[in-house]
Formats: structure tokens, C-alpha cells, sequence
């Protein structure tokens, strides 16, 4: 994978430009640093519990349907931590 510095408008970020900086990041970084889809695929997070991650952010980027999608996170995926 390419360094992050190669994938982002560095100028853009020094002018205060952020969203135009990162639109060049590519799914590598994405994926990378991200668990996205369904909320049963999201549930890979368990699993991350399990090796010693004790935090994780929900925020930007949920999608166009911000509302379904914090609708699912509330109803899906934070209750399943509840056991």
C-alpha cells in the first residue's frame, strides 16, 4: 500500500482544503482503517474485541442515508454489545 502522504492533496490540507484533499484516497485506506456494510458484516467487530480493542468510532461516511444508517447502527449493531 502506498504511503498516505502519496494519496492525499497535501497542498489541499495546508490550504485547509479538507475534502478536497482526500478525495484521492483509495479503498486501500479505506479498507484498511474501516469495517463497513451490512450490520451483520459489521459485526466483525467482535472479533477485533477479542484481540484487545477496547474502542471503536462510529461517524462520517455512514453513507447517503444517514438517518437509515444511524437507525441500523442504533438498532443492529450497539445492542449486539450488550451481552
Amino acid at each position: 500500500m502506498a504511503c498516505m502522504l502519496e494519496l492525499v492533496d497535501v497542498d489541499a490540507i495546508k490550504r485547509g482544503y479538507f475534502k478536497t484533499a482526500f478525495t484521492s484516497v483509495i479503498d486501500d485506506v479505506s479498507n484498511a482503517f474501516s469495517i463497513y456494510g451490512t450490520p451483520v458484516s459489521v459485526l466483525i467487530v467482535h472479533e477485533l474485541v477479542k484481540t484487545g480493542v477496547t474502542q471503536v468510532g462510529i461517524g462520517s461516511r455512514i453513507g447517503p442515508k444517514k438517518e437509515e444508517a444511524i437507525k441500523l447502527i442504533t438498532e443492529k449493531v450497539i445492542p449486539s454489545f450488550s451481552d
